[in-house]
């Protein structure tokens, strides 16, 4: 069995005329109070499964949940108990292969189950049916408690209990819209571990990605996205939060290139306009950018002035706008994109014929081959915005070719990205550096000591470029699928 929910976080000015909108629909009240166990080295954490039991009002359940191949479904497995349990029971999964699977860490390791943290909640339950869907909501206000440690559980979730999942996001949207939701992937257990372990919960990283080559070119574009979705979404909500760190934010800026590469070089897969999403997309990749900059120049360009004998040792904070950038993945109209996204990656495409998708595939990345190496003999004259142009073309050509490898020999793949790599490392470190000339132009109005940034950043971006040029005629002269 599984869930298919979305689950939001509540703004604080808006939870009063939330919370009186749901009394209007006469919702049901629920105590709940939820036990998480796991194994003394959280075995179950580390592959994000949750094992919890759960006393609502009178009725006790036990239920196992694991991550699905959909964001916004979830593996779950739930009994109902006859009596309040004493302790975690696995006698109950012997006959039930899938949980077997999934708790093969905890089985293997043999150790004992305990109590990890609890959950604490008032959820107010409505009933409602969209189109020939029924739709649950829930809103829930209380406590998540860890040790001596407790934070405030804010959140509504839309649960599909029966129906289409485009019902269940096109009933959402106004809710989003109108009190201003943000979308929060992060479940209940996660933030649990997170509170109980001190730090906030690790950034996420992409997956391994493989196409059919006899699906439709549509559903393979779905797919596509899916992928990216499962990606942008856990970094995203942790900025949204405003419970993130360095790697969410690098993470995110990678998802989102990826799915623009994704929508640009995949467009003419459907007939659906993604003009609109790129735009957004862009509009939000732009919001990271000054972040990354920063902590690229702190951990690359400085250590390298440093060793070059650069007059200081360490450089002005910037200026760090963490509310802001939180507040830019809590606007409705990103949710609304996230959920506009996710509707279309989750349509049916079973009327598409099935196609070769090889040579559609081939013919895109050729396309994108030829525009980046028919600069080849030009490069050095080229202005430094069309050098970043390059730079960009260089990465959306990889990503594209890593969302369709498995549609080419492996072989010629691994020779082409190893081919292409250092095109895109070198143009990188390009970039990286220009970058840092902007920095150290401002800076030097106020401390003439930064002019040896300058002058060394000045030196070092033609040796770089020197080196961009061999790596492109490399590229232009070996790269061949």
């Amino acid at each position: 069995m599984s869930e298919i929910e979305f689950k939001f976080h509540i703004p604080a000015t808006q939870y009063s005329k939330l919370h009186h909108a749901i009394q209007e629909q006469q919702p049901k009240l629920v105590h709940l109070a939820a036990y998480y166990y796991d194994t003394p080295s959280q075995a179950l954490s580390k592959v994000q499964i949750s094992l919890r039991q759960r006393l609502e009002n009178t009725v006790w359940t036990q239920t196992l949940k694991a991550p699905s191949s959909h964001h916004a479904k979830r593996i779950e497995i739930e009994e109902t108990l006859d009596e309040k349990p004493n302790g975690i029971d696995l006698k109950r999964y012997v006959k039930n292969k899938q949980a077997q699977a999934l708790l093969k860490p905890v089985l293997a390791s043999k150790q004992p189950l305990i109590l990890q943290f609890r959950t604490e909640v008032k959820r107010l339950n409505v009933q409602m049916n969209h189109g020939d869907s029924h739709i649950e909501i829930a809103l829930d206000q209380g406590w998540l408690i860890a040790a001596h440690q407790k934070v405030k559980i804010s959140e509504i979730e839309f649960e599909l209990k029966k129906g289409q999942i485009s019902d269940l996001i096109v009933c959402l949207q106004p809710w989003v819209k109108q009190y201003h939701l943000y979308l929060d992937v992060q479940s209940k257990a996660a933030r649990g571990y997170a509170l109980l372990n001190t730090q906030p919960q690790a950034a996420t990283y992409a997956q391994n990605f493989s196409l059919s080559p006899t699906h439709s070119s549509e559903l393979a574009l779905k797919q596509m996205i899916a992928s990216c979705l499962q990606h942008i979404l856990p970094n995203a909500s942790a900025i949204a939060l405003g419970d993130y760190q360095a790697s969410h934010v690098h993470q995110l800026r990678v998802g989102i290139r990826r799915l623009r590469s994704v929508l640009k070089s995949f467009a003419d897969w459907t007939t659906h306009d993604l003009s609109l999403w790129q735009q957004q997309l862009k509009s939000l990749f732009q919001h990271l950018g000054s972040t990354r900059d920063y902590d690229a120049l702190v951990s690359d360009v400085l250590p390298a002035l440093q060793n070059a004998g650069a007059p200081f040792d360490s450089l002005p904070q910037a200026k760090r706008k963490s509310h802001d950038l939180s507040q830019h993945f809590r606007e409705p109209s990103t949710s609304l994109l996230w959920l506009d996204l996710l509707n279309f990656s989750q349509q049916d495409s079973s009327t598409h014929q099935a196609q070769d998708l090889t040579p559609l595939a081939g013919k895109q990345i050729g396309k994108l081959q030829r525009k980046i190496t028919g600069q080849s003999d030009n490069f050095m004259q080229l202005s430094t915005e069309q050098k970043h142009q390059l730079r960009k073309q260089v990465k959306q050509l990889r990503y594209s070719l890593e969302f369709t490898h498995s549609l080419f020999k492996s072989k010629q793949v691994k020779h082409y990205l190893k081919t292409l790599k250092p095109l895109q490392e070198v143009l990188g470190e390009f970039n990286d550096l220009c970058v840092a000339e902007e920095y150290f132009k401002i800076l030097v109005n106020k401390q003439r000591e930064y002019w040896f940034a300058l002058g060394w950043i000045s030196a070092q971006q033609q040796q770089v470029l020197s080196r961009a040029h061999v790596a492109l005629q490399q590229f232009s002269r070996h790269a061949e699928l």
